[in-house]
């Protein structure tokens, strides 16, 4: 098994003042990406399918601009 410890990404975006997430490849289910609380590193995490990421991450972009 890889080790995913420092496998986490979070946006360039981030800071210790902010609401962030971060994104892992190495899910413990096929096919999906691991989400957390960046500022949790030992939280439990959330199995998304890419596809539905990208979605989140689009209409969070979209939001961004529209404000």
């Amino acid at each position: 098994m890889p080790d995913i410890r420092n496998a986490w990404s979070t946006s360039s975006y981030s800071n210790a003042g902010q609401n962030c997430v971060a994104v892992s490849n190495h899910s413990s289910q096929p096919a999906h990406l691991a989400i957390r609380d960046s500022k949790l590193k030992n939280s439990p995490t959330l199995a998304v399918q890419p596809a539905a990421w990208a979605s989140f991450v689009d209409e969070t972009r979209a939001a961004a601009l529209r404000t």
